[in-house]
């Protein structure tokens, strides 16, 4: 590499040895391994000769090898003047082997701490960005093993500051696994509480490239959900049950992806886990769209419920199978049904100060909406289920369920040319649905068949 280093820096004979009172400005420049530059700062800058080398590596990616190096320099206060947008402004310039020159304008907010630059880039160069994860785990290794620096310390907080300046711009996404590796490394320290509240569908997107060996990632999530107020420090959080919910939602994240099913299954086992995780899992629902538990943790879960809408949230859990969401319906009825009533006798009672076009409606729960029909669907089955809740003892309970139109209409697709024994049924379910629901314009739909 053709890189001018200071010669009179004692720091760069023995980085771990900074003077307390010293802050840094941090870069890596990343680069093609065929390229070679002599990166150097602006002579009337009085911090111009503190500019060093930590570490120089060979980084591959996924689309080719790259040179790397990490810079730092010294924050010399009042020697930056503040510009419109109230930041601090120095320019790096770089010169290439053939003469020709380039610059880098970084930008920072407070000269009194150590400041860490994301997406290092000199002006005219094609660069080959490494990627946010690859940047932040080569600082914190900078940090851990070259300036022999722990967790609590002012340069670990500058670098989730900074990191957290990146995350936080507008309409910026991250994947998964940038967004654990900034967790591990703030979650004994203050900003655990902002960074768990950016676990959202709108901030996350995608996993991101995990390493093989995930027994780290494991291990820790494991050790703090043993004790989260403890590890997360969250005992006098202002938030801490919102906190708590947030941080068992990215543990089942995980789960879901890097674990086997029965893993994902067991945190519900824990009274207080399935508590925790019942609050998130309807809100969260984007994350948990793949995700089907079994019929025993979505009965606990629809036992959580507070309101009519929260059973709603939680039918797609049991998955698109229609005999399985008429046997949930079905074993739990009773609940569903008083639930139901209660909000429906409100919205009755609301009713009857407004006028028609104002009224309000409960909602139902529409099958259609939870089930993917099939050829293969077991009728006879389904005829068998619906029959024990449309019965003379659940005539109050009926109501709360929707079978459209569109639904029968796809299972008479189906059968209309072969199968008359599940036309029979469908045309009996109807007739059932049209005395408990005193319509009749669902037989029609066999009629036209038949």
């Amino acid at each position: 590499m053709d890189n001018e280093k200071p010669k009179d820096n004692p720091a760069q004979k023995n980085p771990a040895k900074d003077k307390a009172d010293c802050n840094f400005i941090y870069f890596i420049d990343a680069h093609e391994k065929t390229k070679h530059f002599k990166i150097y700062l602006p002579g009337e800058y009085q911090g111009a000769d503190s500019l060093e080398t930590l570490k120089e590596q060979n980084v591959t990616t996924d689309l080719n090898d790259l040179s790397s190096i990490v810079y730092r320099f010294k924050i010399i206060p009042g020697a930056l003047e503040k510009d419109k947008e109230e930041k601090y402004q120095i320019l790096i310039l770089a010169d290439d082997t053939e003469g020709n020159k380039y610059q880098c304008a970084i930008k920072f907010s407070d000269e009194t701490k150590d400041f860490y630059v994301y997406d290092f880039n000199l002006e005219e160069i094609n660069y080959k960005y490494l990627s946010h994860e690859k940047q932040f785990e080569i600082y914190v290794d900078i940090l851990r093993k070259t300036l022999k620096k722990k967790i609590n310390t002012p340069e670990n907080e500058n670098l989730i500051s900074c990191t957290n300046e990146l995350v936080d711009e507008k309409d910026k996404k991250i994947n998964f696994f940038f967004y654990l590796l900034i967790f591990f490394e703030c979650f004994s320290t203050k900003y655990v509480q902002q960074h768990l509240l950016k676990f959202t569908p709108e901030k996350i997107e995608g996993l991101g490239t995990f390493p093989a060996n995930k027994k780290k990632f494991i291990n820790t999530l494991n050790i703090i959900k043993s004790n989260p107020d403890e590890k997360l420090n969250l005992k006098d959080a202002k938030d801490k049950e919102e906190l708590i919910e947030l941080f068992y939602s990215v543990l089942l994240y995980f789960n879901i992806h890097f674990q086997e099913k029965q893993k994902v299954f067991d945190l519900f086992k824990d009274e207080k886990t399935l508590t925790y995780l019942s609050k998130k899992l309807i809100s969260l629902r984007k994350f948990y769209q793949d995700l089907i538990l079994p019929q025993e943790i979505v009965r606990s879960l629809i036992k959580k419920s507070k309101t009519f809408k929260d059973i709603l949230g939680y039918l797609p859990y049991i998955g698109n199978d229609i005999i399985e969401l008429i046997k949930l319906i079905h074993l739990e009825i009773d609940f569903i049904s008083k639930i139901y009533k209660e909000e429906l006798d409100k919205i009755n009672e609301e009713n009857e100060n407004l006028p028609e076009g104002k009224k309000k409606e409960m909602d139902k729960i529409d099958i259609e909406k939870y089930v993917v029909p099939k050829k293969n669907d077991d009728i006879k089955k389904l005829f068998e289920i619906i029959g024990y809740i449309f019965t003379s003892q659940n005539m109050n309970k009926i109501h709360l369920i929707k079978i459209s139109n569109s639904l029968i209409g796809k299972y008479v697709n189906f059968y209309y040319e072969n199968n008359l024994d599940n036309l029979q049924l469908i045309n009996s379910l109807i007739i059932m649905k049209k005395k408990m629901t005193k319509t009749s314009n669902l037989n029609m739909i066999i009629k036209i068949w038949i």
